[in-house]
């Protein structure tokens, strides 16, 4: 009974993954931005890390898994990588330092 909640929590996050993406692609002006590129790169990952996870709980088998597995992880790893190092280059690095500035002056919690 526990192993079928997680199922269904899983798959809910699944489809809740997928629609937050197509609202993001649709709706924002993520390709404008090398920041925005990252999020709309790691949220598509984690939409078909999803969509593959939902194979396998139904135990459909994916021809060449390894594969699938191999570049979907090293894609992921490598985009959250370059995402700790684009957040912590804007939080404290001298090219940070303009854009700070400038959203200073537009909010009050920078």
């Amino acid at each position: 009974m526990v192993e079928l909640w997680g199922d269904i929590g899983f798959l809910v996050f699944a489809g809740s993954t997928l629609v937050f993406t197509i609202v993001y692609l649709t709706l924002s002006r993520w390709y404008k931005s090398l920041v925005g590129s990252i999020i709309a790169i790691f949220t598509v990952g984690v939409v078909v890390l999803s969509a593959y996870l939902s194979l396998r709980i139904w135990e459909v088998t994916v021809p060449g898994v390894e594969w699938v597995r191999l570049v979907l992880f090293w894609v992921l790893g490598v985009t959250m990588l370059t995402s700790i190092v684009g957040f912590l280059e804007v939080q404290f690095g001298r090219r940070g330092e303009s854009l700070r500035r400038r959203l200073s002056k537009r909010y009050d919690d920078v």
